[in-house]
């Protein structure tokens, strides 16, 4: 499957005669506001990262300078090996307060080969404050984090597959 056949089921939905290549998998998102909105970002993103061919060769700085600020906030700090006292702190933070934020380097990892095992099919508002986003992926059970992840920062306050 092409980024480009992607890119576009992104932003204008499948063809009409077009065929999934694998099975559907269908997520149902309750949006903080409007779920028009919360769409138009995860485009935004999915479309930024969908253009890097090689995701993983990018440096952090490189994503950094390409995709919005309001997402970068979202990421937890990478922490360095060597900075022990840091790695500590945010250690003992994560058992007191469990995080599920990704890095960016997490992130990252999550769009490479074999990691992500599934490609933008359609999306639609199901609701002022819902949105429903089917993909297709190659195995039941494709880790789909990277793409919830992006709802979560672009607005869903919570995001379940829907069966």
């Amino acid at each position: 499957m092409k980024n480009t056949d992607e890119i576009r089921r992104l932003l204008s939905g499948p063809q009409p005669d077009e065929v999934p290549s694998g099975p559907l998998v269908k997520l149902h998102a309750v949006c903080e506001g409007a779920a028009t909105d919360v769409l138009q970002s995860v485009r935004e993103i999915w479309a930024t990262a969908l253009w890097q061919l090689e995701p993983g060769r990018l440096s952090a700085e490189e994503w950094r300078m390409i995709l919005p600020r309001w997402f970068l906030d979202r990421f937890d700090p990478e922490i360095k090996p060597d900075d022990r006292i840091l790695r500590r702190a945010f250690q003992l933070h994560e058992r007191m307060c469990p995080s599920e934020a990704l890095t960016l380097k997490e992130w990252v990892r999550l769009l490479e080969p074999p990691a992500r095992r599934w490609a933008w099919w359609s999306a639609s508002v199901a609701a002022p404050h819902a949105l429903e986003v089917t993909v297709t992926v190659d195995e039941p059970g494709a880790n789909l984090e990277a793409l919830s992840w992006v709802l979560l920062c672009s607005g869903a306050q919570l995001v379940e597959s829907a069966h």
